[in-house]
């Protein structure tokens, strides 16, 4: 088994943030519905930075680990490159020869081992859509 499987595995059984936060700005909800996945996401913002995210959902090994790496890749971002961020990587999973974004951890390289099954992808991409939209939810109602 290789690292980044191992880190996987390690989101996956032991998820950062995985826990629905006393105090929350913007909260979004991702369902993959051709398999069931399903992640809410829990937003602390302050001062146009993303201070917290958590999540709480049930899926995949693919689908939990991704979560988890996002919410401990994601804390303390700005909102912009937050929203920069997810943009890149989501990119990068949904593109077949897609190349990774520069600068990104261990653990959302190891997310790349998902393209050897096509089929998984959703489920890895599940909750950087959710942050997605959720981000686009934040600046909606922010006006």
């Amino acid at each position: 088994m290789n690292q980044g499987t191992k880190n996987l595995l390690k989101h996956y059984k032991f998820p950062f943030n995985h826990t629905v936060p006393a105090q929350k700005n913007v909260s979004f909800t991702a369902v993959n519905r051709a398999c069931g996945d399903q992640i809410a996401l829990y937003a602390v913002v302050e001062q146009h930075t993303l201070k917290e995210l958590f999540f709480q959902g049930k899926g995949c090994l693919y689908c939990i680990a991704s979560a988890s790496v996002l919410c401990q890749h994601m804390k303390n971002k700005e909102l912009q490159e937050a929203q920069e961020e997810v943009k890149n990587v989501r990119e990068w999973l949904l593109e077949s020869d897609g190349k990774p974004p520069e600068g990104v951890s261990e653990e959302i390289l190891a997310l790349g081992e998902i393209k050897t099954y096509p089929t998984r992808i959703p489920c890895a991409d599940l909750a950087w859509k959710g942050l997605e939209e959720l981000l686009k939810k934040y600046f909606l109602t922010e006006k």
